[in-house]
Order: C-alpha cells, then structure tokens, then sequence
C-alpha cells in the first residue's frame, strides 16, 4: 500500500470528522497555502470557497470541504448540502458557471456528500445543469465518530441509577437554530405537569442565525430563563471532553433542531449509548430511527427536506406564524417522548444499545477510515 499525500485547505469540526481525522492507513494530510481571498478588500463568500493552492507538486489529491479547486490536480470535495457553495448567486452567474465548469472537469474525481439529503439537494439544487457523469461521480460519505469505552460504561452506570430524574442534554452554539426556544417551552412545560425532568444546556446561545430569525432581544431572554431555572444547568461553552462526559451523564440528548446538515452531536450521544430526541429535518433520519433508536419529533418539510421556514423573509407574518407552529410542534414532542421515557424506562437502555449498533455499523470511525482510503484509490486510478 504506497503512502498517499492529501492536500486539504483549513481545519474545522466537520472537516475532522471526514477527512485528517480519521486513521486513514498510510495517507499523510498537510495544509496547503492558498490564495486568502477572504483577506481582500472585496473578499466575498463566494471566493471564501474556492481555492487556489500553492505547493501543488508533492500532492497526489486535494481534499477540499465545500470548496472548489481551480488547481489543475486531482481534488475531491466533502460537502454539506451546497454546492458550488455560492447559494446568492443565480446559476447565469459567471463565477456559478465557472464552478460548475470545475465539477464537471477531469480534475475533479468525486464529491462526497455529507449525507443521503446532501446528495439529493446537491441534485435540486442544480436540477438540469449537471451530467450523468457528475452525478455518478457524487456519493454519500458520511465521515466518523470515535467509540469511547469508558464513557460508554459511564454512561451503563449513570443509568442504573434508576429513580433519578430523567436528565436531558442539549448541545449546540447556535441555540435558537437548534430549536433552544422549544427546547425550553417543552422542558418547563413538563415540569409544571410534575414530571421529574432535568436539562443540561452547552450552547453560547447565538442569535441572529439564518434559520430561527431570533434577535438579541430574544437571546436576553433565553439566557435569563437559562440562568432562573434551577433544573438547568447551563454552560456557554465546555472542552470537548467535558461535553463528551455530560452526555455520559444523561439519559437523553435533544436536538430539535430547525435546520442541519448532519448533526454531529447527536451521533456522539449515540456512540455513548445515548438515544436522542431530534426533529425530522434534512439528515436527521438517516442518524435516529424513530423508536428505534430515539425519537424524531416531524416538522413540515419543503421537496429538498428542509423545514418550510428556511427561506421565508423572517421579518414577515407568514414566517413568523410558520415559525411558531413549528415551536408548538417541538414543545410538544418533548413533553410527550419525555413521559414515554418516564413511564418506560427500559426504553433508555433499549434504544441506547441500538444506537450504539447504528454507529458501529454506519458511523465507525475505524470503517469510514478504510472507505475513505478506498475512495482516494479510485479517485487516483480514473486518472
């Protein structure tokens, strides 16, 4: 097996989890210098994603995330849903048709959706401008997740505490977008009913997201409501390990969320043997098998499975009452998976073993590590 060098151009949380931070046999990763657009006076978005890289020779493939390469070398590209990620753009649009003229290139010799909805909204999103051979050359990676033993066995233990109260775990920066605002309408909801429920909050509680249109009036009011309660406990921000053992710590991880392209919180919790209450948008289902492994709470969804709101001008009526609807929606179904795991506390147990198969079968970081070697192999050998 000859040693493979890949070339990647920035480091991030996803961007880990599907290609440097797997133990991909025999590949050596580097960052490769770039042209910084973004450092341009008229830097855009649109140029933020794409990359001209320097120091091309000792690069057998560049390994881009959501990116584009104008490099003449063989690259391949992880994506999340957009893509050419240039989504203000209209498809007439030079630099639109310059990088599809890229995708549809020699050079390009896979691109890697994040997800089974990433694929096919990659398809909606360029429905009629793409070839077959484009399209046959786009497959769903989804990246990997580490096993953690002995938090796995944290976690067996936390649950033979049995009387306790059920303890809930919400995990996202982007507070509103993940559906924060329900989170707490449902918890409180369930309090007033009497039910012995607590919420662990990790989350900076960001506003001004492009999903929620929740501002920072909105925010001071979360934080006061996250401070007031004693049943929550809040962070704005923990070390990964620390998060990692508050999931051990729970009996449920929550993530309501409005809008996601995986979720990569919510396979964490599962790799611990965590279920999750999630909603049912964009990738979701393909993580949590409604009362299998967790529950999804359903929201209306548009044709490329995003929830209906994403779109909508947020300063208007109709998004605000589609917006609210889907609150109400939320609220009450983590009140109502809340009493279920109440009254049927084996389901913790069940589903949580279950989610730990799903992990191992689809999400093993071990696995994913051997496809990826593959994949590179024969992006190498279409050459």
């Amino acid at each position: 097996m000859r040693r493979l060098r890949i070339g990647i151009g920035s480091k991030n949380y996803g961007y880990r989890r599907v290609s440097y931070g797997l133990p991909v046999p025999e590949v050596l990763y580097g960052k490769r210098a770039y042209v910084p657009w973004k450092f341009l006076r008229r830097g855009s978005q649109t140029l933020q994603n794409t990359y001209l890289f320097a120091d091309v020779r000792r690069v057998d493939l560049f390994h881009l995330w959501n990116g584009i390469c104008l490099n003449r070398r063989p690259w391949i590209t992880s994506f999340e849903a957009h893509l050419p990620r240039y989504s203000s753009l209209p498809h007439e649009d030079w630099r639109y048709r310059l990088a599809l003229e890229k995708l549809h290139g020699p050079h390009c010799r896979g691109l890697l959706a994040l997800s089974e909805a990433a694929r096919r909204f990659f398809f909606w999103q360029n429905d009629g401008l793409l070839s077959e051979e484009v399209r046959a050359k786009t497959s769903v990676f989804y990246g990997g997740v580490e096993t953690h033993p002995a938090l796995q066995e944290e976690h067996r233990r936390f649950l033979e505490q049995k009387n306790g109260d059920l303890v809930l775990c919400f995990i996202g920066h982007d507070f509103f977008r993940k559906g924060g605002r329900p989170l707490l309408d449902g918890f409180e909801a369930a309090r007033r009913a009497g039910m012995p429920v607590k919420l662990q909050v990790i989350s900076g509680v960001s506003a001004n997201d492009y999903a929620s249109g929740e501002d920072d009036a909105a925010r001071e009011k979360a934080v006061s409501r996250l401070r007031a309660n004693r049943d929550i406990v809040w962070h704005d921000s923990l070390p990964h390990g620390e998060v990692m053992k508050a999931l051990a710590n729970s009996h449920v991880a929550v993530l309501p969320t409005l809008d996601d392209t995986l979720g990569w919180s919510v396979l964490e919790a599962m790799s611990l043997g965590v279920p999750v209450i999630a909603s049912n948008v964009f990738a979701m289902p393909e993580m949590v098998d409604d009362g299998t492994n967790g529950f999804l709470i359903p929201l209306p969804l548009a044709q490329n499975r995003r929830w209906t709101g994403i779109g909508m001008v947020k300063s208007s009526a109709e998004f605000r009452s589609v917006r609210e609807e889907a609150y109400e929606r939320i609220a009450s179904g983590i009140v109502g998976h809340v009493s279920r795991f109440l009254a049927e506390r084996e389901l913790l147990q069940a589903m949580g073993q279950a989610a730990i198969r799903k992990v191992d079968e689809r999400f093993s970081v071990e696995k994913q590590a051997l496809q990826l070697r593959s994949i590179y192999e024969g992006c190498l050998a279409a050459g």
